[in-house]
C-alpha cells in the first residue's frame, strides 16, 4: 500500500499533507514522525474521499495526538471532509482549528456543482456568501450554498470566525 501522506518539519511548525482516500486501509503518520512541535498544520488538499470506516480512522488517529501538540491547523478542508465535521461529533477535536475549507455550490438550473475555497481575511474571518450569480455563454446562472448552511456555521463558528451571507461574484 502506498503512503498517502508527507510529512515537512520546518522551524515554526510541522506540516502534514494527506492524500487520496481515508477508509479501513488509512495510511497517517505516525505522531513520533512529527519534530517536537507545539503546532502541527495539517492540509487536506488532496484528500478525495473519505468513508465511514475512515471516520473512524481519522477519530483513532486524532485521539493519539501528543500532549504536547498545543494546535492543530487544518488548511483546505474539502466539503466531504467538512460535512463529517458538522454530523459526526467529536469529529475534529477542540484544539483543530479550521484556516481555510471548501464549500459546495449548486445551480438547480443546470444541475452543476462547483466548489470554492474560502479562507480566512487578515482579520481571521470568513465571508460567506448564501448565493451567487455566475456568467456563463447562456447568461447569469444562481448557484446556492450546497449545504444546511446554518447548521454548517453554526459548527463552524466553534472552529474559526465567520461573516456571513456576503454577495458577489467569486468563482474563478
Amino acid at each position: 500500500m502506498a503512503r498517502n501522506y508527507d510529512v515537512e518539519n520546518r522551524s515554526e511548525s510541522s506540516w502534514i499533507f494527506l492524500r487520496g482516500t481515508i477508509d479501513e486501509d488509512a495510511d497517517f503518520p505516525e505522531w513520533s514522525l512529527i519534530q517536537q512541535q507545539t503546532k502541527i498544520a495539517l492540509d487536506l488538499g488532496q484528500l478525495q474521499s473519505m468513508n465511514s470506516s475512515g471516520i473512524r480512522e481519522w477519530m483513532l488517529w486524532t485521539q493519539k495526538q501528543p500532549a504536547e501538540v498545543k494546535v492543530v491547523d487544518l488548511y483546505n478542508v474539502p466539503a466531504f471532509f467538512l460535512d463529517q465535521v458538522t454530523m459526526v461529533k467529536g469529529f475534529l477535536p477542540v484544539d483543530f482549528r479550521i484556516h481555510s475549507f471548501r464549500l459546495r455550490y449548486y445551480c438547480e438550473a443546470t444541475q452543476e456543482t462547483k466548489e470554492k475555497l474560502f479562507e480566512e481575511d487578515s482579520e481571521l474571518k470568513f465571508t460567506i456568501p448564501e448565493n451567487v450569480k455566475v456568467a456563463t455563454p447562456a447568461g447569469d446562472k444562481t448557484f446556492e450554498v450546497d449545504h444546511m448552511l446554518s447548521k454548517t456555521l453554526r459548527t463552524l463558528e466553534t472552529r474559526c470566525r465567520i461573516e456571513n451571507f456576503h454577495q458577489g461574484p467569486f468563482f474563478d
